[in-house]
């Protein structure tokens, strides 16, 4: 009968029902577990680990062996410095007065006279001096400055304006050779070294442009030396 016949298709399709709804809710329940875990189980933060190095460091160029075969730096060039440069004595400025000496004697010979003698004597010893003065002064140049020396002896001291006989070469305004250059008799420097107050000490006064302590020195050493380094040492020079 029809009464009997529709429970027992309701109470049969129940199970399929019960699978199919089941399983719609492990589906769901999948998916979601993928995004956020079930449980309440926390969420790692841990960062993730640099991956392994080998001992090898890199270098800035990216050559790990860079350590093994360090680079040569080049090497760093200075200008060469100017060495210390003592000039040469030069005894033919005593050669000189000493045959003019004896040439004022000879002809004092035939006219005899008080001044002819007081001459020779005056001629002999200056002769002398000059030739004791290119045995034991020294010119020296050296990295800083001009100076007198006496062999065996320290820095000589200046006579007429007192201090040392040393000038820096940035000190000097002017410098020549008198009559000239090559028949020199005396050496001439002009410098600012000297405290102003003292420029017109000695042959300071015979200076009428000013400007600088004046110096006289016989030409007792090798004067082409000489001038040649007052122009390598960059002292100054008045051109005519």
């Amino acid at each position: 009968p029809p009464s009997k016949t529709i429970p027992k298709m309701m109470f049969g399709a129940a199970p399929a029902v019960r699978i199919t709804a089941v399983a719609t809710a492990s589906l769901l329940l999948a998916s979601t577990a993928a995004f956020y875990p079930l449980g309440g189980a926390a969420v790692s933060h841990r960062r993730r680990s640099a991956p392994a190095t080998s001992g090898l460091r890199m270098s800035d160029d990216g050559n790990p062996f860079a350590k093994f075969f360090p680079k040569k730096s080049a090497p760093v060039e200075t200008a060469p410095s100017i060495p210390d440069v003592v000039i040469d004595p030069d005894f033919r400025l005593a050669i000189f007065f000493a045959v003019l000496t004896a040439a004022q004697m000879a002809g004092d010979t035939f006219f005899p006279s008080v001044l002819g003698t007081i001459g020779a004597v005056s001629g002999w010893s200056f002769t002398a001096l000059l030739a004791v003065q290119a045995k034991r002064v020294r010119f020296l140049f050296d990295q800083e400055a001009f100076e007198l020396r006496t062999k065996g002896e320290g820095v000589n001291e200046n006579v007429v304006v007192g201090g040392a006989n040393r000038w820096d070469y940035s000190s000097f305004v002017n410098y020549d050779f008198f009559p000239s250059q090559d028949l020199a008799v005396l050496i001439y420097f002009k410098e600012t070294q000297t405290p102003e107050e003292m420029w017109d000490e000695g042959p300071g006064k015979l200076d009428k442009k000013g400007g600088g302590q004046v110096h006289f020195f016989p030409a007792i050493c090798n004067v082409k030396q000489i001038a040649e380094q007052f122009e390598l040492r960059g002292c100054a020079k008045v051109e005519d």
